[in-house]
């Protein structure tokens, strides 16, 4: 992995892991920009299972920007990591959390830019979390750790 990338995603983890909820990451996204300027990123992540292919590969070809694309991969590779590290949570405040970090991170660069992918992604966690409020364990924080790893990957391609 490039290491630069390394560094900069280390240093996310570290700040998220030290602050937790009290984490501000307004500009975050610019700052990644300014780090990470290569052609190819390897965010670290696994090739995912077909299942999880077939269901986040879609993402691809609505996120056009090669650096947008970047964006979104470190995002949820980082959301996946913070996602085996939670306490049980319910979908709702998953669906709080996801909307928070993504104000943070993205302020709003990707608002209306991209047709389609916040019912996309939406569709990717239902398919895993389903429609009603529910308890999220250890079980499903797992799988929904494979659907952001599964979204990273395939944009990091």
């Amino acid at each position: 992995m490039n290491k630069r990338l390394t560094l900069v995603i280390g240093l996310i983890l570290i700040i998220i892991g030290g602050f937790g909820n009290n984490l501000s990451l307004d500009g975050l996204g610019d700052l990644l920009k300014n780090v990470v300027n290569v052609e190819v990123v390897d965010v670290g992540v696994d090739e995912p299972s077909e299942k999880v292919s077939e269901l986040v590969s879609p993402i691809k070809a609505i996120v056009t920007d090669k650096d947008d694309r970047i964006d979104i991969a470190v995002f949820h590779k980082v959301l996946g990591d913070r996602m085996l590290k939670y306490q049980d949570m319910n979908t709702q405040e998953l669906n709080d959390l996801y909307v928070e970090y993504a104000r943070g991170f993205f302020g709003g660069s990707l608002n209306d830019k991209y047709v389609g992918l916040d019912q996309l992604i939406l569709s990717v966690l239902k398919s895993q979390t389903g429609d009603e409020l529910a308890m999220l364990g250890v079980k499903e924080r797992g799988l929904l750790a494979e659907l952001f790893y599964g979204i990273a990957w395939h944009l990091q391609k």
